[in-house]
């Protein structure tokens, strides 16, 4: 893996420095801005701050311009981590295994992007709750059932199927399009895509 010298930390501690925080990669018009381990101990440092929920926002504003697109990953729990990147966005696209305890956490999210919408971002929605790690089994049919009855076209379709390759992808540090384009995780990634691209209305979706 690449070593890089400044992270998302920095932006959080320094948000005039966004800009030297993203990198190029392998695959055109792409840039990230990575995480580390570190990040454990930036909510400590900005907890007592003024304005600590909207520091990932000031650094992120004069770099909109330049992207069609910004995707924000966040991690599993809601700290100010979480809470930064809600008042960041735009929208939330929130993925959901087809398993009945990954509903109670469903519940919970939706109840503090609300929250956030109504006292510090209103113009935060929900873009889509995607299914994922899905599996034929009875299980995973209701559960995928249960989320389309209550959330209708919020849900993304079609579900993103276990699929041995992504986990490849993972560990290769690659995109799935790239890793094993014609597998199971690759045909499904590339369908939600296109079908995300569509609902942001993108003038162009991935390609085949």
């Amino acid at each position: 893996k690449a070593r890089v010298d400044l992270t998302t930390r920095d932006l959080l501690l320094n948000p005039e420095r966004a800009a030297e925080c993203r990198y190029a990669t392998r695959i055109p018009t792409l840039h990230v801005i990575v995480g580390d381990r570190r990040l454990v101990a930036v909510e400590d440092a900005i907890v007592s701050d003024l304005g600590r929920e909207s520091r990932l926002a000031e650094g992120l504003a004069p770099l909109l311009p330049h992207y069609d697109l910004v995707l924000i990953d966040t991690p599993p729990n809601l700290g100010v981590l979480a809470i930064n990147a809600l008042c960041a966005a735009d929208g939330v696209l929130v993925p959901v295994q087809t398993e009945y305890f990954a509903l109670e956490g469903l519940a919970m999210l939706l109840s503090t992007v609300e929250q956030v919408r109504r006292r510090l971002n209103p113009g935060l929605g929900v873009d889509g709750v995607l299914m994922t790690m899905h599996a034929p089994t009875l299980l995973n049919q209701q559960v995928a059932g249960l989320l389309r009855e209550h959330l209708g076209d919020v849900v993304v379709e079609p579900p993103i199927r276990r699929n041995i390759r992504l986990a490849e992808a993972t560990s290769r540090g690659e995109p799935i399009h790239v890793h094993a384009p014609k597998s199971n995780g690759g045909q499904d990634h590339l369908a939600v895509a296109n079908a995300l691209s569509a609902r942001w209305g993108l003038t162009r979706g991935p390609e085949a």
